[in-house]
This record gives structure tokens, sequence and C-alpha cells, in this order.
């Protein structure tokens, strides 16, 4: 019953599997292991490093900012004057 698993190599850190006689077990990076074959499709779904799924939904049309807009609106910002904050005067009668 040992031989009745399937071959995969841990991609991920660390992973869990159930190997070919029902046990839970876990494997780091790079190990080849033998995967029961009923915890075969769950294995591959998380057997996926972030950054191949991550570059998969990465939107190539990315909006460029120019470095000089944004400095202009800060220095924008920076040259209004300034408000004194406090409480207003009694008025003098």
């Amino acid at each position: 019953m040992a031989d009745e698993g399937v071959k995969r190599t841990v991609a991920v850190g660390s992973m869990a599997y159930i190997d070919p006689t029902g046990r839970t077990r876990r494997a780091d990076s790079g190990v080849e292991v033998l995967v029961h074959p009923d915890d075969v499709k769950r294995f591959d779904e998380f057997n996926v490093l972030m950054a191949a799924q991550e570059s998969a939904q990465v939107d190539l049309n990315v909006a460029v900012v120019d470095a000089r807009e944004v400095l202009a609106e800060m220095n924008a910002e920076l040259d209004k004057p300034k408000r004194r904050q406090g409480r207003p005067r009694k008025s003098e009668d």
C-alpha cells in the first residue's frame, strides 16, 4: 500500500500532507514525498509559492506618477499661510 502514493516535491517552506498509509506528515521545502491519492488535489492547491500566485494577478497597466507633480503639490501645501490656533480674543467694549 505504501507504493500507491503520488510523488510530489514540496515547494513551500513547510507542508503537511497525508502519506499513502493515511498518516499526517510534514515535510520541508525541496523534499520529495509520497502523497495519498485522495490528498493530492489539496496538496497541489496549497503547495504553491505566493510569488507565483501574485505574479499571475499583477496588472501591467500601472499608473506612473510624476515626482515633480507630487513635489509641487507638497510645496503648495507648505506655502499656505498657517492659521493661528488658540482661543479667540475677547472683544473689547
